[in-house]
């Protein structure tokens, strides 16, 4: 019991550090990029149905992350020059 407590602890104070690193958009893509590889890997693992529905909204997620990494590299490019 002791054990899962620490690990809580250690993830939690992980956690914080790359939030204070990075930022709370990069941080909330990469959780959104977790649940679209969960839904693809257990679509294709074990041959769950992906609706049309599904699909749509995995491709406006991807979509939606491909913008902001777009936009985000080109305002530090700006910045940098």
């Amino acid at each position: 019991m002791w054990v899962s407590k620490v690990l809580h602890s250690k993830k939690l104070t992980l956690v914080s550090s790359i939030i204070q690193r990075a930022g709370v958009v990069p941080m909330s893509i990469a959780g959104i990029a977790k649940e679209v590889t969960t839904i693809t890997v257990s679509a294709w693992f074990f041959g769950d149905e992906l609706t049309p529905l599904n699909i749509t909204g995995v491709a406006i997620t991807v979509c939606g992350a491909s913008i902001n990494q777009i936009r985000r590299f080109e305002r530090l490019k700006y910045a940098s020059s």
